[in-house]
């Protein structure tokens, strides 16, 4: 009931109701069947469960699988990323994820923010929180992306190496790039050399 109005937002159809994470998702359970649904109702998670979903501190929702150690993910917009064991999956940058290498898989997974596979068999990654971009190896090859233009910086140059320093804390989607040159600083979102 919305307090203010006195009006019933989420309708008394279910068995069960529970607050999922305090953002206004709730396990809601019908019918024998568990499923995702936000203050005003609305299923968030197309997908229905024998048994009730859980939060994951990564920001995301899971509901365990029944004889194995995956879990199915989804982002709490009820976005389904694949199914990965518990600890692997960590937010990138603007809504990306990253799954790590696990039994089930050898290198790393890029996953775009509307669930499908931006890139697999990732060498290396580098990224910090809070920027607008990222940079992984793959093939001996460099790839950046700019996660807030959407694009991807210096296709055409050959990078040897990729590094983060403690001052990319202080200065943001600023990289330290090597190449057969020397080395320099990179802005990724003006796409412009600080130091070449």
């Amino acid at each position: 009931i919305d307090i203010d109005t006195g009006k019933t937002v989420v309708p008394c159809e279910y068995d069960e109701l529970e607050l999922l994470w305090y953002n206004g998702l709730f396990n809601a359970k019908k019918e024998g069947k568990y499923m995702v649904i936000d203050i005003a109702g609305k299923q968030i998670i197309s997908n229905e469960s024998e048994g009730p979903f859980e939060h994951d501190y990564s920001g995301l929702l899971y509901q365990k699988k029944a004889g194995t150690s995956r879990r199915a993910y989804y982002t709490f917009d009820g976005v389904f990323l694949g199914e990965y064991p518990e600890d692997v999956l960590y937010p990138v940058s603007d809504g990306y994820y990253s799954a790590s290498p696990n039994k089930f898989q050898k290198k790393h997974i890029i996953i775009q923010p509307d669930g499908n596979l931006l890139d697999t068999e990732i060498d290396k990654l580098v990224r910090l929180d809070d920027w607008s971009s990222f940079a992984y190896k793959k093939d001996k090859r460099w790839f950046i992306l700019d996660t807030k233009h959407k694009v991807y910086r210096l296709s055409d140059h050959v990078i040897e190496n990729i590094t983060v320093s403690n001052f990319n804390y202080l200065i943001k989607d600023v990289m330290i790039i090597t190449d057969h040159t020397g080395t320099g600083l990179y802005n990724v979102l003006e796409d412009q050399w600080l130091l070449p």
